[in-house]
């Protein structure tokens, strides 16, 4: 399938671009930059990327027809879709709720969905996507991350990733968005689930929210039970008590020696 790709040598945020141009490019145009001199990642952290040496892109999605409060949808279909990718690449990827992939505790590729809402309807969705494919050494302190190249041996062509990847993306969207909707919605939740990073084992997080039992920055231990409709983790303690929360209340602890969050 040929899609409609614009490319950009250097640019500050593909999604800035994807924005810019929101009203006047059709659904599923993509916007590829070889390097992002402003990239942004969750939490309001940078993304780091060698230039050539990564694919870092965003799809501008239009026309989609669901509600506000079904946003998470296009989260759960993304990441289980860069999931699919990686599986043709011969890896086992999770899902490190909301919507970071990664291979064991390496993160290998981040995810940053920005919609746009007309009242209670979803108009437009812009997802950015950066996922290490060739880079080796990574200079930015971020704990965790690891590559394509670093996992299989050898280089890899960004054009032929991109491609791939965009085709995978394609196929699930089109399959979830113009399938049956109920069932859909379902399954895609059930999946969702059982690639989630850490579901089901216990595990140390910190509290990020005052509003919760815990005392702010306090780690504490807990397991993965699910996650709600609109996209709020759900952690279970030993005790058998269960605490939803939302993006930013809670952070994982990956590594419990150094306290290394994300």
């Amino acid at each position: 399938m040929e899609f409609n790709i614009r490319r950009f040598d250097t640019t500050g945020s593909t999604n800035s671009i994807a924005l810019e141009n929101i009203k006047v490019d059709r659904h599923f145009t993509v916007y590829w930059a070889r390097f992002q001199e402003r990239g942004r990642g969750q939490r309001g952290k940078g993304w780091e990327s060698e230039k050539d040496k990564n694919l870092l892109f965003s799809i501008l999605l239009k026309e989609i027809d669901i509600k506000a409060k079904e946003q998470f949808q296009i989260s759960q279909t993304i990441s289980l879709a860069i999931v699919d990718y990686l599986s043709k690449r011969g890896m086992k990827a999770k899902i490190k709720w909301p919507n970071d992939i990664y291979i064991e505790d390496k993160k290998i590729c981040g995810i940053l969905i920005e919609h746009y809402l007309m009242g209670d309807i979803l108009s437009a969705s812009i997802v950015g996507i950066g996922l290490n494919v060739n880079q080796r050494l990574f200079l930015s302190g971020a704990p965790n991350p690891i590559s394509l190249t670093e996992l299989t041996g050898v280089e890899h062509s960004l054009e032929e990733e991109l491609h791939l990847l965009l085709s995978v993306i394609y196929e699930r969207f089109e399959t979830f968005y113009w399938g049956e909707r109920e069932r859909a919605v379902t399954a895609l939740g059930r999946e969702y689930k059982g690639y989630l990073y850490r579901v089901g084992e216990f595990a140390l997080y910190q509290n990020a929210n005052s509003s919760t039992a815990e005392a702010v920055g306090e780690p504490f231990e807990a397991k993965i039970v699910g996650v709600t409709d609109i996209g709020e983790l759900i952690l279970k303690r030993r005790n058998g008590h269960s605490a939803t929360y939302s993006f930013k209340e809670v952070r994982y602890i990956i590594d419990s020696s150094d306290s290394s969050l994300q």
